[in-house]
């Protein structure tokens, strides 16, 4: 049984997690949690817990402190980020702290429960791992290959002191400090050519002239550390092997698909390593959206795209009520809208999989409000919901998953009739998210561009929205406003510019009267609550497009 530590300032989220589920039958013993980071690493260095679910901002420490202790003193510990999403962004740094997975709160039961499945499955091949390797060290003909490959994985697996090679030269072959370095995944998609087939490929793209370390840390997965004088020299050295993989396949071996390869980014030193082999390993996450012609690469920069965002929001939102009225001629034009929304932008592969996790918790959401059980879905599906979600390896996978709920909500609402005023309010949200910045927008322009009335278009927003046209015109800006305040240097005058206010002045007095705080006050806040871990300041009910 594994050891589960909590580690959140909210009481009533502690005893949330302690009571919606059953940790005996999940295979964890519940440990106190903790109410800060203070506490945690404390309890961390005590109870030595297999896994630590922790809280971004928290007092005296922040969750971000927790990683890395955890990190630094017990790289086996398997380390979840718990965060807002005004903190997505520090959820991403913390991936160099060997993070394994993050939530967005508000947490659900079954958001949990899938959780511990995924880590428990981690702990479990942990687990095999440790004992393979005992056996192994103990079986006198033990290759060393096998036994180099071995110390590779362990090492990018768990960084740290504890798990850092004591002699990197002997390990390498080489002397690795006067080289960069950067991490290649390739892992063998469904159709592949067979057992053995990716260490083929391996062989053919490296030789033994170059300085490269390859290794296979799991069943249909292989990795390769390649070192390079210099960091220029290594990226387009890792570029080129990454490219060679994909094209690298046996040409006798009929119906086979390449591998989908992630690349890291290239670090001067190597025991930054394990943090480029993290990278290789999350950017596999981008084939959920984009057909992998070539290599997939870690994006450089973790800031969010919160307009790509909102734009993927709003596709999610078109499919989401495609399935709901069983528009199954629509859905499949929806689900390409959506997925080409996320290809199309600069989000990082943990954003694209969070999206898509979303996505299909919602779709199972739908499911139930048409009446069809967890159970029915399993049926059509031959398996459990979420273990087939999490099986999807492609984005021709997500495709054909939508079919398939598609085609459940089809048969429950063979008789309904679409809504025409709901379909209206999605293209309604769509047009102002592509205008609001235009100072001439009013209610006779988007009507027009909707080829409908703008009396029609009045009754539909009071009656789906609940708000007038200027209401919800003048929360979008203003919200869109609060998202460059927080994330940008510019003046106040050019925000003002940017969602549709050419008069600053007027501006700043319908900001002040929706978030009672002046624009300058507004970042000063937010910047001093950065400052001391206290989070965004907390908007007001009007301080968003009403929904």
């Amino acid at each position: 049984m594994y050891r589960f530590l909590m580690v959140d300032d909210e009481e009533t989220v502690r005893r949330g997690f302690e009571t919606r589920i059953d940790w005996e039958g999940a295979g964890f013993e519940f440990l106190p949690p903790c109410e800060n980071g203070r506490d945690a690493i404390a309890a961390m260095d005590r109870l030595q817990p297999d896994v630590v679910l922790t809280d971004i901002c928290m007092p005296f420490e922040d969750g971000i402190s927790v990683a890395a202790h955890a990190a630094a003193r017990h790289p086996e510990t398997v380390v979840v980020v718990l965060s807002g999403f005004d903190e997505f962004r520090y959820a991403q740094e913390a991936i160099r702290h060997n993070v394994f997975d993050y939530i967005l709160k508000p947490v659900t039961a079954r958001d949990l429960s899938a959780l511990l499945l995924r880590v428990k499955a981690k702990l479990d091949a942990r687990d095999r791992l440790v004992q393979d390797g005992a056996e192994l060290r103990a079986t006198a003909d033990l290759s060393r290959s096998l036994s180099r490959e071995r110390r590779i994985a362990e090492f990018l697996a768990s960084p740290g002191a504890a798990s850092s090679p004591k002699n990197p030269v002997e390990l390498f072959g080489f002397d690795p400090s006067v080289y960069a370095c950067a991490a290649i995944i390739a892992e063998e998609r469904r159709g592949d050519e067979g057992a053995g087939a990716l260490r083929e490929r391996f062989g053919r793209v490296f030789d033994s002239s170059q300085r490269v370390a390859v290794f296979f840390p799991e069943e249909g997965l292989g990795g390769a550390l390649v070192f390079e004088r210099d960091l220029e020299s290594c990226e387009r050295q890792a570029e080129y092997d990454a490219a060679r993989l994909v094209t690298a396949g046996d040409p006798r071996v009929q119906g086979g698909e390449a591998p989908c390869v992630g690349i890291g980014w290239s670090y001067r030193e190597w025991r930054d390593a394990p943090r480029s082999y993290d990278e290789a390993r999350a950017a596999l996450a981008y084939r959920l959206v984009r057909d992998p012609p070539g290599p997939f690469r870690y994006p450089r920069s973790s800031d969010e795209d919160r307009a790509a965002i909102d734009q993927a929001s709003l596709h999610m939102e078109r499919l989401l009520f495609g399935l709901r009225t069983g528009a199954v001629e629509q859905v499949s034009v929806l689900a390409g809208q959506f997925i080409q929304s996320l290809a199309a932008s600069d989000l990082s592969p943990l954003r694209i999989r969070h999206e898509m996790q979303e996505f299909f918790a919602q779709a199972l959401d739908e499911l139930g409000d048409l009446g069809i059980s967890a159970a029915a879905v399993a049926d059509e599906l031959g398996r459990d919901y979420y273990e087939y979600v999490h099986s999807i390896d492609s984005r021709k996978g997500i495709l054909e998953a939508i079919d398939r709920i598609a085609g459940l909500s089809s048969r429950v609402n063979a008789t309904r009739g679409h809504n025409q005023s709901e379909w209206k309010t999605l293209d309604f949200k769509e047009y102002v998210e592509r205008h609001y910045s235009d100072p001439n927008l009013w209610i006779r322009t988007v009507a027009e561009g909707l080829s409908i009335s703008e009396s029609y278009l009045s009754k539909i927003l009071r009656r789906q929205l609940k708000c007038s046209f200027v209401e919800y015109l003048t929360n979008f800006r203003v919200a869109r406003a609060r998202s460059l305040l927080e994330s940008t240097d510019l003046m106040t005058y050019e925000i003002a510019n940017a969602v549709g206010y050419p008069d600053a002045g007027y501006f700043g007095t319908v900001f002040k009267r929706l978030t009672d705080m002046t624009p300058t006050e507004y970042r000063s806040s937010f910047r001093r609550r950065l400052m001391t871990g206290e989070g965004a300041p907390k908007p007001q009910a009007a301080d968003r497009p009403a929904s």
